[in-house]
């Protein structure tokens, strides 16, 4: 009996297995269907991008610079403070010499303002060059410079050619005067002459009526010709005063060149010389002078204190700059480096600054190199400035910073990754 029972129970239970209720399937199938579609939905929807890690280094753009001295010698002065800004092209040691440093601005100051002076004559003369200086090398060019300056300044002040030239301007004025006082004078002659020849007319007629004889005929024409005689005779000098005062003229054009060319020679002096002198004084600072390339704070190192000695190539100061770029460089490998295009994410993590407290800084790429060198190829970030994290931490200014990259390259979904990943095992 028991038997019987456990068979009919089974039965039962295969008779439900075999055939389950019709609701059952359906819902079942909708449940999974719908949990299908919801699980490709998601996978679409849900995208995340493929990384490309890049060790990258921060550097600033316009570096600090070592300042090196090009030659043995003792400090004779310390023309910057330590910690103060220095602008690019600021003397900030000068070593021992022959040359005061001090007499050597001042006497290039002034033969600066001449050789940039338009006016030559004009800047000469309001510039007092220093007689007792201490040059060195440069003492003797200084001494042709000065004597150079003495002979324009005297050909300034005498006037030769001025004073010549007013003489011959004067000489003309009384020639013109004299003209004047002539052509009034052949005027009145010519009044007289026309008068005469009216005299003579009526002579004429009384010479034929035998009224008068013939001396006072002749003489009354002897008196025509001797004034038309005079006539000629002023006008002649007066011509004749005209040549003068034309030769007058051409001597003053002549006289006017040579001023010239004596003026530009004696220019010419004093700008060789000047040109010499500015030679001489750039070898001099060469060897003698140590100046900051750039803008910036100096920091000293290897300088303590006046008359001490330095070395040949011996690094004594930096320059920091007072305004700081960043650039940032990146290295990737072959592998994935062709997904990377401008534009694109990079999340940098610094070495010095862990992530999790500092948080990433945000940049994009810029340009990627077409070669690779050493199986890296160089990828240029563009950086925020200054730098702040995602976190709103400020990184503070350092000369060099490292770090990896994180590039965000292209952004799939999960379905493209499922399928692209069951069409590479397919293929294989």
């Amino acid at each position: 009996m028991p038997v019987q029972t456990y068979d009919l129970e089974t039965e039962g239970i295969q008779e439900i297995m075999n055939h389950p209720p019709g609701w059952i399937v359906r819902w079942g199938a909708t449940v999974i269907t719908l949990v299908l579609f919801a699980f490709l939905l998601g996978a679409w929807f849900i995208r995340y991008p493929d990384i490309v890690s890049a060790k990258v280094v921060i550097s600033y753009s316009n570096p600090p610079v070592k300042i090196v001295s090009r030659n043995n010698g003792i400090i004779s002065s310390i023309l910057a403070a330590d910690g103060s800004r220095v602008e690019a092209g600021q003397p900030l040691l000068v070593l021992q010499s022959n040359a005061a440093f001090k007499d050597l601005q001042q006497v290039m100051d002034g033969v600066g303002k001449i050789d940039t002076a338009r006016d030559l004559a004009r800047s000469i003369s309001n510039i007092n060059f220093p007689r007792k200086v201490q040059l060195g090398d440069l003492q003797a060019e200084y001494s042709t410079l000065l004597k150079a300056v003495a002979d324009y300044q005297f050909f300034i002040d005498n006037r030769f050619y001025v004073r010549k030239i007013e003489h011959l301007k004067k000489q003309i004025s009384q020639y013109g005067d004299l003209n004047f006082s002539l052509d009034e004078q052949a005027a009145l002659q010519n009044q007289k002459y026309n008068a005469g020849i009216a005299n003579f007319t009526i002579d004429s007629m009384l010479f034929e009526s035998k009224t008068i004889a013939a001396v006072e005929f002749n003489n009354s024409r002897q008196r025509i010709l001797d004034q038309r005689i005079e006539g000629k005779n002023t006008r002649s000098v007066m011509i004749q005063n005209t040549l003068q005062q034309e030769e007058y003229r051409k001597n003053i054009t002549d006289i006017l060149q040579q001023q010239l060319q004596d003026d530009n020679t004696l220019q010419l002096r004093i700008k060789e010389s000047i040109r010499r002198l500015q030679g001489q004084y750039d070898t001099w600072k060469e060897n003698y002078l140590i100046k900051s390339p750039i803008s910036g704070k100096a920091e000293f190192f290897q300088v303590w204190n006046e008359f001490q000695y330095i070395n040949s190539g011996q690094g004594i100061m930096m320059i920091t700059p007072s305004s700081v770029q960043y650039i940032a460089k990146g290295y990737v490998p072959l592998v994935g480096a062709g997904k990377i295009m401008k534009g694109q994410k990079v999340l940098i993590k610094l070495y010095a600054f862990p992530f999790e407290e500092f948080g990433m800084i945000e940049s994009h790429v810029d340009n990627i190199s077409s070669v690779a060198m050493d199986s890296l190829f160089a990828v240029n970030m563009k950086l925020p400035s200054p730098l702040i994290t995602g976190a709103n931490r400020r990184i503070p200014e350092q000369p060099q910073m490292l770090g990896v990259g994180e590039i965000l390259t292209e952004d799939k979904s999960l379905l493209q990754r499922l399928f692209e990943n069951i069409y590479k095992k397919w293929k294989e």
